[in-house]
């Protein structure tokens, strides 16, 4: 009011039946298909300009900024493959207000080019969080980052890390033959326990994980026991309550599923119960591959498996698939999520309108659609192929018992690395330091050693598994060239 004093006014009541103008502007309505817009803003930490001295320590892309920023000439003849893959896709690159070198994604939204003294480092913030895969790692990369030979390099870091080669299983295995059809997204989803694991301080020893069949978002919840009325309870409120009832329930033949009065449960919402054949876990080959994954991530973190796994969760989330083409979390939310090390880049927006929403459902629920018609077609073409090892290559070993009591199904699943002394058929002698034992040549897998310094070659554009088992067995060709199975990684 004091404000207001130094002008001539006068105060009047005006009933609010005749204020159209004010109750309009205060109300004003609403189109019934106003598309809705998310935006995701990454904030900068520390210095910001830390990155644009990083990216003009960079010669390749100190060339790039000055053909960006000066229009200047270029001369393919003298310039970096990098350089002249860079400046191919010109259209896409900008120097943003901070003075960092961008690029546009597919989906418009601008990104980091990263240079190379970093690149490592940034793949290796990325993997660590949950030891993900080739296509996983990318995919969380691709969020925030850029640079011409990005999965390349996620393939070799991903293919020599330790942590990953002891701990992860098999991945080259026939896919299921049978196939459990998808119509809608909270339609179908597949309930199974873990466990038991190391016991934490809350005394938890299972995780029941459960399964969304259209979306593939994972929800995992630690548990005490595999009582029946744990698990229902567990069921209704993180199924029922936050996802809405679904049409079906996949379950193995567990007691606990079983059990009166989980059936009960389920019958009282209206929901139909399908069970798996005993002793056949392709049945419910998305849960066995979830369980697995969980398995393998939780062990590579060690420690108290139950603080890890939210942001396991989060990161297995947050990654496409490769069934769906899409992130369980884009499918569930409309949007991709706020991760960590969005923190070190700068801001960027994802536009997204319901409409589009539906769109990406639509797709991701053909691509299910799709893949299990090609799964069946091809179950009995494919056949894993082996090799024979030779004297002198490194290999990892299967780990039938661990030695660290109580660890359970979070031990290590592979030892190594072994050295190949002799074969005799399809039984090696291997050796490591000052231990020594003959095993078959089922019992062993290829180590992949990393040392860098040196120029490491093109991983296959495909990031599916078949795929990347040549890229292993090029790794295999360029290291027996070397004289023994080693990868090498350029730093």
């Amino acid at each position: 009011m004091i404000r207001l004093q130094e002008y001539d006014f006068s105060i009047g009541h005006v009933p609010g039946k005749e204020n159209v103008m004010a109750d309009y502007l205060s109300r004003p309505d609403m189109e019934a298909d106003l598309p809705l817009t998310a935006y995701a803003v990454n904030s900068l930490e520390g210095d910001p300009l830390e990155l644009v001295r990083q990216q003009k320590a960079d010669p390749n892309l100190r060339e790039v900024i000055r053909v960006i920023k000066e229009g200047a000439d270029v001369d393919k003849r003298t310039m970096d493959k990098e350089v002249i893959t860079l400046l191919r896709q010109k259209e896409r690159l900008r120097v943003n207000s901070y003075g960092v070198l961008t690029w546009q994604d597919d989906d418009e939204n601008w990104v980091a080019v990263i240079p190379k003294d970093w690149r490592r480092k940034v793949i290796h913030e990325c993997h660590q969080v949950a030891h993900t895969g080739i296509a996983r790692t990318t995919d969380l990369l691709r969020q925030s980052a850029y640079w011409p030979s990005m999965r390349d390099d996620v393939a070799e870091y991903v293919l020599t890390c330790q942590q990953c080669q002891l701990m992860k299983s098999d991945r080259y295995r026939q896919p299921p033959l049978q196939s459990i059809p998808v119509t809608a997204v909270g339609d179908l989803w597949s309930v199974d326990v873990m466990g038991p694991f190391p016991q934490t301080a809350s005394g938890n020893q299972y995780l029941l994980v459960m399964t969304e069949h259209a979306t593939r978002w994972v929800d995992a919840v630690p548990i005490a026991d595999q009582r029946s009325r744990t698990v229902t309870e567990v069921v209704i409120r993180h199924i029922v309550a936050c996802h809405g009832i679904p049409k079906m329930i996949l379950t193995d033949q567990g007691p606990c599923f079983e059990s009166d009065e989980f059936k009960a449960r389920l019958k009282q919402f209206g929901i139909k119960r399908i069970r798996t054949t005993p002793y056949h876990p392709q049945t419910n080959g998305l849960t066995e591959r979830n369980n697995r994954t969980l398995k393998e991530w939780l062990a590579s973190k060690g420690g108290n498996w139950e603080k890890e796994l939210p942001l396991i969760l989060l990161a297995h989330r947050s990654s496409t698939q490769g069934t769906t083409k899409k992130s369980p979390f884009l499918l569930m939310y409309g949007r991709q999520p706020r991760l960590p090390m969005h923190n070190k880049t700068w801001p960027q927006q994802q536009k997204w309108t319901t409409t589009r929403l539906r769109k990406e459902r639509r797709e991701a629920i053909g691509n299910v659609e799709k893949k299990q018609i090609s799964d069946t077609k091809k179950a009995e073409q494919q056949r894993r192929t082996w090799k024979p090892f030779a004297v002198g290559d490194l290999v990892k070993c299967r780990e039938r018992k661990s030695n660290i009591a109580g660890s359970g199904k979070l031990a290590p699943k592979w030892e190594g690395p072994y050295v190949i002394t002799e074969r005799r058929g399809s039984v090696y002698t291997i050796r490591r330091e000052d231990k020594q034992k003959r095993v078959n040549a089922s019992q062993l897998q290829r180590w992949f050693q990393d040392h860098h310094g040196c120029e490491s070659r093109k991983a296959p554009k495909n990031t599916a598994v078949r795929r990347s088992e040549r890229l292993r067995q090029q790794l295999v060709k360029r290291g027996d060239e070397c004289g023994a199975c080693y990868l090498y990684w350029y730093k």
